[in-house]
């Protein structure tokens, strides 16, 4: 079983980003709007870090220079404790609370989509030529930064270790499976880590769930086209899953929550699942359909009542 995942390190390129996001150990937080990020010049530790339901890169050195406006962003979300302040006079605020007060440790960019790329790392603000410049410091903590790629250490999933898993369907269903639920859970990943959208996740190679849904379970999360009942009908949500006895499985996305480290110390990882067919197959689909569909695998009722959902296979290869 392995343990240990990598992935090729990124070289950012400002042209690729139009906003961010910068967050202080207290909490706050306030957002770059488009236009004023002016320059991304980062270097990073080969280690990755627990952190945006995955794992997040952390920075050895490098910059991230703005030229921050007077105007809020227009969609303006910031959370900081002197609102008052911020408000009055935003550039002259930030500038202050950035450089004199500091504690930033995490910077989140977005791109063109509203995807955004995390990063940590010891991070100073100072002012140059009217310009705010975050510069990110070394720290040894982190150990090396000499291979071109990241790696990682995380834990295969076990009934043992999970609370609940969030099984996420390709057209945006989705619905909570608990632990007492899950009979068995083996899962085989790929070495690899593929980026999600925020951060590096672990994607499966192949691997299966093999559950029985409980009707008395009445808090259960469900977000399914059809089931809108207040206590979700457990039939309906088996139909989802493998249809009348068996069918290809589109679920995209496990979000694993595991079994932690107490009262609010909660844990979260987003697993990808490939679709399962060639490339070629899925174009040939869209273009014939004038959209696409999604199989990762393949669901089944089994004799005694519960649901074995199988990763990585096909219903044809049974």
């Amino acid at each position: 079983m392995n343990y240990e995942y990598v992935c090729k390190k990124v070289q950012l390129d400002k042209k690729e980003f139009r906003e961010a996001q910068v967050f202080f150990r207290n909490g706050d937080f306030f957002q770059l709007s488009i236009g004023e990020i002016v320059d991304i010049d980062i270097q990073f530790y080969d280690t990755l870090i627990a952190g945006e339901r995955g794992f997040c890169p952390v920075a050895k050195s490098g910059l991230i220079k703005c030229k921050l406006k007077d105007r809020k962003p227009q969609y303006d979300n910031s959370l900081l404790y002197n609102q008052k302040e911020y408000s009055k006079n935003r550039k002259a605020y930030l500038e202050n609370r950035c450089i004199e007060e500091g504690g930033i440790y995490y910077i989140r960019l977005f791109d063109k989509n509203h995807w955004h790329y995390g990063i940590y790392g010891d991070i100073v603000a100072y002012k140059e030529d009217g310009y705010l410049i975050f510069k990110f410091q070394a720290n040894k903590t982190y150990g090396s930064a000499e291979k071109a790629f990241h790696v990682v250490n995380a834990p295969n999933i076990t009934k043992q270790v999970v609370e609940k898993i969030d099984l996420d369907f390709e057209n945006c269903d989705g619905f909570m499976i608990y632990q007492e639920e899950i009979q068995d859970i083996q899962i085989n990943f790929k070495k690899e880590l593929e980026w999600n959208s925020s951060c590096f996740g672990r994607e499966i190679e192949n691997g299966f769930i093999r559950l029985k849904l409980d009707k008395e379970i009445e808090w259960r999360r469900v977000n399914v086209y059809g089931c809108n009942e207040k206590i979700p009908n457990i039939k309906k949500l088996e139909r989802r899953l493998c249809g009348r006895g068996i069918d290809d499985c589109d679920i995209c996305h496990l979000y694993v929550y595991y079994k932690y480290a107490g009262y609010c110390r909660e844990y979260e990882e987003c697993i990808g699942i490939d679709d399962i067919r060639p490339w070629e197959e899925i174009e040939k689909e869209e273009k014939k359909n004038g959209f696409g569909s999604y199989i990762g695998g393949y669901a089944k009722r089994e004799e005694d009542g519960s649901i074995l959902i199988v990763f990585g296979k096909s219903k044809e290869e049974i």
